[in-house]
Order: structure tokens, then C-alpha cells, then sequence
């Protein structure tokens, strides 16, 4: 506490102020300490997060590697993508799944596959001649495809022309459930055609039609005798663009046997793979060459995509758990144990592999583990070489599981083990939820010891301003009664 001496020269609210401030600063040292480990922690739940980021990006490369198919969690499916060449993609191209065999066929495309289409006769667009036959009122015609028929009405009124009808009938037709499109198409300045065409290819989507109630395509020359025989279209009548619609359906010889599609999109020749055929050769023409192999290349990109998320695991841990690192969480027993056991997973023998000769480490893949527990390729033509030999080799490594009927036990495979051992840390109630929720908890309670603290020093330094402004005031009184006592003695002085 300052003496009556020191005060004398708290003659301002300023010096007070200062005074107290620095009281504030010495008093609130311990509260900068508890700041600074909030920061600390802060930095450690950072470093959680940034982990469990990386863990989630590596298990969703080992899901990757892990079949879809739920009944056969060990199947090679990932590993056997293929690619597909032609010699003239321009005439028939291709695509495969994993279910395509490595094979080469021939294809020779001699007719595309089509739609069926039909035209109405033309008539004279601003002529009331179809109306002044058929007469007004709702008619009703049917259309059939791939076996189903549908009705359709169109209501005709007087005065409307005959380019309004074949429009009113074009939308007609495409508002029903009719599998073609219709089009009112002005042949000429001063004519007007229906046109019709299914929407799919083939001979099995190909056009029916018959009048229902009224003559309304009859009167347009769309006719039962045209339909039964299907008449050709010219340029003026109605009828069919392809009279005989057999050749609706693409026509190939796939090596050497005649074959024919509705489509030119063939999925059901061979299984796995897709034939897309785009153009027409003569019959004498070269055959195109579909070749199907092992696409080598994307299964070690899966695979590399699994390293480098490993290693990007691997490395952050490396150095955040040095207790040289200087690291928020060097030396903590919780990630250096992660780190452990990643490493051990990708050292692990699989013991349910399903060949009898096959490797049963990843080193013996041509992928080696190096001293710091990251993984490289040091061998990609033996990882090719096995791939070659049979995709299982590479497979169970990183799928193999045991199986018994349609219960899978022992998922020992590296992809399985990451997946499993990632999930157990990632999900709630796991050991990282629990580190980051224990370190909130912390924080949370440093922060009520902070409160504390700042309530304490207020009230003290507001105690000690109360004192100082006392003493300052009894300065005051002081000086001025000072002033008094040498008034007073000055004016006794003077009388002597």
C-alpha cells in the first residue's frame, strides 16, 4: 500500500488509472498462463480433426478396393477392369466391366439398326378440307407399339384448317403415352405433313395404326390398307419409310455368324461388355477387331491412391508424435498407438488368402514398406506379372476374407483391416471423439478458472481504487487545510 508521502502525488485519476493497471497486469499473470494452455489444447483438438480427416480419406481408398456386392465381400471385382480397343471406333466401339473376359472378337456391321417412321399424305395448309370430310367433333385413333396400343382423340372444329389439324393431332400424340414423337412438318410454303416415329429402334417397336371412332387418319391417308401393307411414302401419299420392318434391326456378322439387333447399343451378346455400332461396311470390308484385356493400369491407380492416402496418414503421425516435434501431441500415448497399429496392419500376413501359391504380404507384391512404415512401389512389373497370373493373387491382399455360405468371418485382408480399424477411432463414442471431447472438457474448465480469476482481481482492483480515491480526497483536505494554517500564520507574521 502506498504511505501518505506516495500519495501526495496522486493528485489525478489518470495516475490512479495507471496505478491500478499495473496491479491488474501483475495480479493477472496466472490468467495469461491458463489463456496459453487453451491454446495449447485448442491446437491438440486441431490436430485430432486433422487426423481424423486423413484416417476417413484413407478408409474411404480401402472401401474402394472392397466389393459392392454384399454377399461376396471378397470379390477381385476392383481389380478386374478392363479396357477395350477397336481397330475403327468410327464402325463399332466398345466398353467392359469387370465381368468381361479377356478375349478378341470380329465384327462386321452390314445394317444400322433404325425407327420406324410413317408420313400422312400432303395437304394444302390453309384448306378446310380435312374438317369439311371428317367433320367436326372429338375422333379418335390408336397406336401401337412393341404391343401396346394406344387411344388418342383429337377434337376437330369447324372452320379449322388443315395445317391446324395436323398440328392439333402432333400434340395430341405427343401428350399420350404413345412411344413415338409426332411432328407437323410444313413440307413446302404451302403444304403440310404429319410425321410419326418411334421412339426406340427395332423391329419390335415398329408403328401400327387404325382409326377408332371416325376416319381422321384414313382422311389424312393414313389407311387400313396402308397400314396392313405397309406402303411406302412418296413424296405426295402416305406410308412407311421402310416397308419391310425386319430391316428396322441392325444387321452384323459377329466373327462369321450373322446376327441382328433392334438396337445399336448391343448389351446382351457377351456378357460385360457393350458393342456400339455407329456406321456400315460393305460385305466385303475388313471386320472390326474388339479386343478386351486386364486394364492393368487402373487397378495399380486404385492401389496407388490407397498408398498415398496411407502414407499421408503415416507421415502426419510420424511428425506429430515425435517428442522431439515440438508437437501439441508429441509423445501421446493415444496417436503413437495409432501409428503402431497402422504400420503393423500394413506389415500383416493374410492368412485367408484363397490361392494355394499366392503372396500373402503386400511387400511380396513388388510394393515395398519402407523404414518409416510408409509404403512405395519398388517392383511394378512383379505387381503386373501377378495381376497377369490371376488378379486373386493381388486381390487378397487387400479383400480376403473366410467365407462360410453367404457369413463372412475373418476379413484379414489390409483393405477390410484399415476399414474396420479406421471406423473403430473415427465413429462416435471411438477414441478420437473421446480425446477431442476430454480436451473440450478441459477447456471448458480452464475457462470457468479464468472467470474466477478476472472476478477475484476485479473486485480487488476495485477495492484498492475505492482506497487510492480515499487517500486522494484526504490529500485534498490536506492541502487545503495547509493552506489555511500558512494563510493564517502569514497574516500573524505580519502583525509583528
Amino acid at each position: 500500500m502506498a504511505t501518505i508521502a506516495g500519495a501526495q502525488n496522486l493528485t489525478t485519476n489518470t495516475q490512479i488509472d495507471q496505478l491500478i493497471e499495473q496491479y491488474r497486469t501483475q495480479k493477472s499473470k496466472p490468467v495469461k498462463k491458463l489463456e496459453e494452455k487453451i491454446t495449447s489444447i485448442n491446437k491438440k483438438i486441431g490436430s485430432y480433426g486433422d487426423i481424423k480427416s486423413k484416417l476417413n480419406t484413407l478408409m474411404d481408398s480401402a472401401k474402394a478396393l472392397i466389393s459392392s456386392d454384399l454377399t461376396s465381400p471378397s470379390s477381385p471385382d476392383k481389380f478386374e477392369s478392363k479396357t477395350v480397343s477397336s481397330s475403327d471406333s468410327t464402325i463399332v466401339s466398345a466398353t467392359a466391366t469387370s465381368d468381361a473376359s479377356n478375349s478378341t472378337y470380329e465384327i462386321l456391321v452390314t445394317r444400322l439398326a433404325k425407327s420406324d417412321s410413317i408420313f400422312s399424305n400432303q395437304v394444302t395448309s390453309t384448306d378446310t378440307t380435312i374438317v369439311g370430310i371428317e367433320g367436326a367433333g372429338a375422333k379418335t385413333f390408336s397406336l401401337t407399339v412393341n404391343g401396346t396400343t394406344s387411344n388418342i382423340v383429337v377434337t376437330l372444329n369447324v372452320g379449322d384448317t388443315n395445317s391446324d389439324i395436323i398440328k392439333a393431332i402432333a400434340s395430341a400424340i405427343n401428350s399420350s403415352d404413345a412411344n413415338v414423337t409426332a411432328s407437323a412438318v410444313s413440307d413446302t410454303a404451302t403444304t403440310s405433313r404429319l410425321l410419326i416415329s418411334s421412339k426406340n429402334t427395332g423391329t419390335v417397336d415398329a408403328i401400327s395404326f387404325a382409326d377408332v371412332a371416325g376416319t381422321l387418319f384414313d382422311n389424312i391417308g393414313l389407311s387400313a390398307a396402308v397400314n396392313a401393307g405397309r406402303t411406302a411414302y412418296t413424296n405426295a401419299t402416305a406410308g412407311f419409310q421402310y416397308t419391310d420392318s425386319s430391316t428396322l434391326n441392325a444387321s452384323f456378322k459377329f466373327n462369321g455368324v450373322d446376327m441382328t439387333r433392334g438396337s445399336n447399343t448391343i448389351t446382351d451378346l457377351i456378357d460385360g461388355i457393350t458393342f456400339t455400332l455407329k456406321k456400315t461396311q460393305l460385305i466385303t470390308d475388313t471386320p472390326i477387331t474388339i479386343s478386351t484385356t486386364l486394364d492393368k493400369d487402373s487397378a495399380k491407380s486404385k492401389i496407388d491412391k490407397f498408398i498415398t492416402d496411407y502414407n499421408d496418414v503415416i507421415k502426419f503421425l510420424n511428425s506429430k508424435t515425435a517428442r522431439n516435434s515440438n508437437s501439441d501431441i508429441a509423445g501421446d500415448s493415444t496417436y503413437t498407438t495409432i501409428l503402431s497399429k497402422l504400420r503393423s496392419i500394413a506389415r500383416s500376413q493374410i492368412e485367408s488368402i484363397s490361392t494355394a501359391d499366392g503372396p500373402d504380404q503386400i511387400s511380396l507384391l513388388g510394393i515395398k514398406v519402407n523404414s518409416d512404415g510408409t509404403l512405395s512401389f519398388d517392383d511394378v512389373s512383379k505387381f503386373n506379372s501377378y495381376l497377369d497370373q490371376n488378379v486373386r493373387y493381388v486381390a487378397d491382399i487387400f479383400v480376403s476374407t473366410d467365407e462360410d455360405g453367404f457369413v463372412f468371418e475373418a476379413k484379414d485382408g489390409l483393405a477390410h483391416q484399415f476399414k474396420t480399424y479406421i471406423d473403430s477411432l473415427t465413429k462416435p463414442g471411438g477414441q478420437l471423439a473421446l480425446s477431442t471431447q476430454s480436451s473440450q472438457q478441459d477447456v471448458r474448465r480452464i475457462k470457468k478458472q479464468i472467470t474466477k480469476l478476472e472476478t477475484k482481481i476485479e473486485i480487488e482492483v476495485q477495492k484498492y481504487r475505492d482506497e487510492f480515491s480515499r487517500m486522494q480526497t484526504l490529500v485534498q483536505q490536506l492541502g487545503q487545510q495547509y493552506s489555511t494554517v500558512q494563510s493564517l500564520t502569514s497574516g500573524l507574521l505580519s502583525n509583528f
